[in-house]
């Protein structure tokens, strides 16, 4: 995870890693929106209380750094 101001990004460098197309982060912050980088594809996501984050990856072709970004509350 990168970030810059109230922006996280989240690099998936090996599709492979991801079980069953979700990942789970342990956060600190709250996200509001979670979208593919450069694109207007929303991700889903669920946040726990303890704001820990599941992110539900859409399909998408391999590529050497997959990032999902996301905006914090």
């Amino acid at each position: 995870i990168t970030s810059k101001g109230s922006t996280q990004y989240v690099h998936i460098v090996n599709k492979d890693s991801i079980s069953n197309s979700t990942l789970r982060l342990p956060l600190r912050t709250k996200i509001k929106t979670a979208r593919v980088y450069g694109t207007d594809t929303k991700v889903a996501f669920k946040q726990g209380k303890d704001n820990s984050l599941t992110l539900y990856i859409p399909e998408h072709e391999d590529c050497i750094d997959y990032i999902i970004e996301l905006t914090q509350k």
